[in-house]
């Protein structure tokens, strides 16, 4: 487990940034092109302020979203920010647990992973992988971000980060995609942005769609 932070200092900072970032919008487009029913539901996993859950609710009003993050005072911006979803405080390392009534056994038509695992480590994130194939329907989109390199100067795994005090964990996206297609996600397109905030960031997101048959066993 890498060390972890309290995101609850630098909600308000990450609201205000994170709702601005046009760079990712044809990232999200691509996800929501491929729901094929407006009587769909996502899960937003690690959804900070909402801001994806936000960009999807004004693209597709009638989809149903839920929101989970650790982070209580990231769940008000949530809330907020897409009043009409539904947020709760858990954690993604421990999705299986999930028991809120409107979960249950529940799956989705999509999920996000905005931005969660760069806190997570390795192990965290083939597990958060493999639970996310109990949540998600068969054909179902999945959308997942991560950070690719911090520039100039980065080393594959553990780069200290004083911007928010912890360690932050890179893919390159080969890796990501073979991580993906072991637990059965089939990526369908990549998006690559350059992030600038204390540091210089490559990120990537990567577009799938969850096929059952490449699933294994956990």
């Amino acid at each position: 487990m890498i060390p972890a932070m309290d995101w609850n200092l630098v909600a308000k900072e990450y609201a205000e940034k994170l709702l601005t970032q046009p760079e990712y919008f044809e990232s999200y487009d691509s996800f929501i092109s491929l729901f094929p029913s407006l009587d769909s539901e996502v899960l937003d996993i690690g959804c900070g302020p909402a801001s994806i859950s936000k960009y999807i609710h004004e693209k597709r009003p009638q989809f149903r979203i839920t929101g989970i993050d650790t982070s209580h005072k990231m769940l008000e911006y949530a809330q907020h920010n897409c009043p009409d979803s539904f947020f709760y405080l858990h954690d993604a390392r421990d999705l299986s647990s999930l028991k809120e009534n409107r979960f249950q056994e529940k799956q989705f038509d999509g999920i996000t992973i905005g931005f969660c695992i760069p806190y997570l480590n390795k192990d965290e994130t083939k597990k958060l992988l493999l639970d996310c194939t109990n949540r998600i329907k068969p054909g179902g989109a999945f959308y997942l971000s991560f950070i690719e390199a911090i520039l100039p100067n980065h080393k594959s795994e553990g780069i200290k980060n004083p911007e928010s005090l912890t360690q932050i964990t890179l893919y390159s996206l080969e890796e990501m995609k073979q991580l993906l297609l072991l637990c059965g996600f089939v990526p369908l397109f990549h998006f690559q942005s350059i992030s600038k905030t204390s540091f210089v960031y490559k990120t990537v997101a990567i577009v799938s769609l969850f096929v059952p048959k490449m699933n294994p066993k956990p």
